[in-house]
């Protein structure tokens, strides 16, 4: 089942959600780490949903849940890979929504077996917030809509 964040209320040190920001899932089985990752995408100005595993995130692809998803490796049910390839798998266009790996084994060859297996890019955990905004830029060929900061990263 898909763990879900409220989404109409943001603290008052992050932007409210725009209805044209991207939308991404966070496919991560651990709650903390998609708590955090959440925090940090929505304040970076993203629509953000979550998934506990990851038939949870390839039941959010097809139902057009998501511009992008962020898809830890290592989860019960269905692990970022096999979730990778059903999406992959899926008819329409939700077939072809980046998806990028978030993996504590970020090892050059383990990162090419990924992207070979059809994933767009990898991050590694810790999540390093400039390698984050960078790959989020590249993948939805935009910049980020807002940022902490008030500029969007060049």
């Amino acid at each position: 089942m898909a763990m879900r964040l409220p989404s109409g209320s943001a603290p008052a040190d992050q932007p409210a959600e725009k209805p044209s920001a991207a939308r991404i899932l966070v496919a991560e089985d651990n709650e903390i780490n998609a708590a955090m990752m959440a925090t940090m995408l929505r304040r970076l100005g993203y629509a953000v949903r979550t998934a506990a595993d990851g038939a949870a995130a390839v039941a959010a692809v097809a139902a057009g849940e998501a511009d992008l998803v962020l898809m830890d490796m290592r989860m019960p049910v269905m692990d970022g890979l096999e979730a990778t390839r059903r999406i992959r798998a899926l008819p329409g266009p939700e077939a072809r929504v980046p998806v990028v790996a978030l993996t504590a084994d970020a090892l050059p060859e383990r990162v090419a077996g990924y992207l070979a297996a059809g994933l767009d890019a990898a991050l590694a955990k810790p999540i390093d917030r400039d390698a984050l905004v960078a790959t989020l830029a590249r993948l939805l060929g935009r910049p980020t809509p807002s940022s902490p900061r008030g500029a969007a990263p060049a």
